[in-house]
């Protein structure tokens, strides 16, 4: 375990050393794997061919997705409406609707929370590889009751998804646009829109048990409780699943519940190795405070971290070392000390520092040094104090030091430090008289 711990500190050290360059790097490879699964749907005209058929298909998807890594949210959600605009631009008409329904959540929602708005991604994504447990998870864990928003809408849009990409496959423009006709074929088009969305309510069950599980999830976690984000965690799959078999037995939808069970099961895994680089707490030394001001009474509940040691660290027990101090007696009341290296320290920096506590303990077993200076022996303080003769004393107000000349070896007293003669106060009372005759003679 211990080592377990150490590697995860190591691996938060290094991403800490270097968050820019690993945040790109996340960024870059999900705009990466983003813009490859839009290129899954191929339904572009034969004007744009070239961008999405091999060589070119990659070094176009990875330009998109570097302007992805490095561009805000709003402009990296505006690549994305653009590329799949591009991929279903073999029927205008299909283009036009998406382009509106999409711009429609842009302009709502995108512009009110441009960081939230990934979520709506990410959801389509997890959709995509039957894994949306652990982003409700997630979001519920970190991001707060508000993420039921985008959590709906990601449902929404992942419904519409195969409805969109085969209406594009059916309804294609022909390569003269009538445009006498082309009213009726958006009518049309439409009907068939809101029949679908009306007719087919399967992500509102959808939307609203994974919405009652994130919610689940932050009100667990603001608890005070010991292990309260673990119990959230599986107090949200729970729900999940739960919610999953009620609707499927009461509503007349579509659910398998061994997939629900088995992507809430590797969700939950996925959420708790990403809890375990947040935070590990030891709740065995729980410690509850009590403190006030002059206008409030505070209660404050500390839980101490874990934090993984070197697999070389030692630890100082309440005895002197033998090759040190030799056998110092037991009630020389040395508390046992836990000694823990900066994070990348390398054994020689180790046992370097295991030298200088040596000598620290050695001192303070003699008696010359103490906690903070507190705790030192008046006899062991009186006995360090070096002698100073009297003429020194009379001659100088500092205790004088003796310097070493360089190369020579020769040592030399301080010169002795004057002090000022104070200067004396003038006698305003005596100048004011003057001041007051000689205006009179005036």
């Amino acid at each position: 375990m211990e080592q377990l711990l150490w590697i995860r500190e190591n691996i938060i050290s290094y991403y800490k050393k270097f968050e820019i360059p690993v945040v790109f790097a996340a960024k870059l490879i999900a705009g990466l794997v983003l813009f490859q699964m839009i290129g899954e749907i191929g339904l572009w005209r034969e004007e744009f061919a070239l961008l999405f058929t091999k060589p070119f298909d990659f070094p176009f998807y990875m330009l998109m997705a570097v302007l992805f890594a490095i561009l805000p949210p709003t402009a990296g959600n505006v690549l994305v409406l653009g590329t799949i605009l591009l991929q279903i631009s073999q029927s205008l008409e299909v283009a036009v609707f998406v382009f509106l329904l999409l711009v429609c959540v842009l302009a709502f929602y995108g512009r009110v929370s441009p960081k939230k708005s990934y979520l709506i991604i990410a959801m389509v994504v997890a959709f995509h590889w039957n894994l949306p447990y652990a982003v409700v998870l997630f979001a519920g864990l970190y991001l707060g009751a508000a993420s039921v928003i985008p959590i709906a809408i990601g449902t929404w849009i992942s419904s519409l998804v195969p409805f969109f990409t085969n209406l594009a496959d059916t309804v294609r423009t022909p390569e003269q646009i009538d445009l006498i006709g082309l009213p009726a074929v958006f009518f049309d088009l439409y009907k068939t829109i809101f029949e679908h969305m009306t007719g087919n309510l399967d992500w509102v069950v959808w939307a609203f048990v994974l919405a009652m599980a994130a919610l689940a999830v932050h009100a667990i976690s603001k608890l005070s409780l010991p292990y309260v984000k673990e119990i959230a965690i599986g107090t949200g799959g729970l729900v999940t699943i739960i919610g999953m078999g009620i609707v499927s037995s009461v509503v007349d939808v579509d659910i398998s519940m061994g997939g629900v069970i088995g992507g809430v099961l590797l969700s939950v895994v996925l959420v708790e190795l990403v809890r375990l680089f947040d935070s590990i707490l030891d709740y065995r030394r729980v410690e509850r405070v009590q403190f006030e001001d002059e206008d409030n009474y505070y209660y404050v509940k500390v839980i101490p971290k874990i934090v993984g040691r070197h697999p070389a660290e030692t630890k100082i027990e309440g005895a002197a070392y033998e090759d040190e101090v030799g056998s110092a007696p037991k009630s020389a009341g040395l508390r046992r000390e836990e000694r823990r290296p900066p994070r990348g320290e390398a054994p020689e920096g180790v046992a370097a520092r295991e030298q200088a506590a040596r000598r620290a303990v050695a001192r303070r077993a003699a008696g010359l040094e103490g906690s903070g200076g507190l705790n030192v022996r008046p006899e062991a303080r009186e006995a360090a104090r070096p002698m100073r003769p009297k003429s020194d004393l009379a001659e100088t107000s500092v205790r004088p030091h003796n310097l070493e000349r360089a190369g020579t070896g020769e040592r030399r007293p301080l010169p002795p430090v004057r002090r000022a003669e104070p200067r004396p106060k003038p006698d305003l009372e005596r100048r004011g008289r003057a001041a007051d005759d000689e205006a009179a003679r005036e």
